[in-house]
């Protein structure tokens, strides 16, 4: 049951953060928005963010308050690594800032799985 959460909440992970954010950019360019992922449409994504994340919280049985867990530290995690990303990842050569947009990501994905380190033990916890 362990595997099968931890690979729930990872595919939820991904299917949120990147396949609904790719149709949300594909949608908002058609209307001719850019894309910025601040404001409103960084709530707009850490909301799309959970859509997957129901269904799973559903057959798992946990506590519904840990959406707002997600969502919050999902907002505070793009935050802070778009500042990141944006601020020091243009200078240098190319390979500098390669590694630097890499890092970014990484780090990026770190701190969103840190978040979904609790719900891996309430899980357990049940079992």
């Amino acid at each position: 049951m362990i595997g099968l959460t931890i690979g729930l909440l990872t595919s939820a992970h991904f299917l949120g953060d990147y396949f609904l954010q790719k149709a949300l950019q594909k949608v908002l360019k058609k209307w001719e928005i850019r894309y910025t992922k601040s404001g409103w449409q960084l709530w707009g994504h850490c909301l799309t963010y959970l859509v997957f994340f129901i269904p799973i919280f559903w057959f798992l049985r946990l506590n519904w308050a840990w959406l707002f867990w997600l969502f919050l530290g999902h907002a505070l995690v793009d935050v802070e690594i778009k500042n990141f990303k944006f601020k020091r990842s243009y200078s240098g050569n190319y390979f500098q800032r390669l590694l630097k947009l890499d890092t970014a990501l990484f780090l990026d994905q770190g701190l969103h799985f840190l978040f979904l380190v609790p719900l891996f033990f309430q899980v357990i916890s049940k079992w």
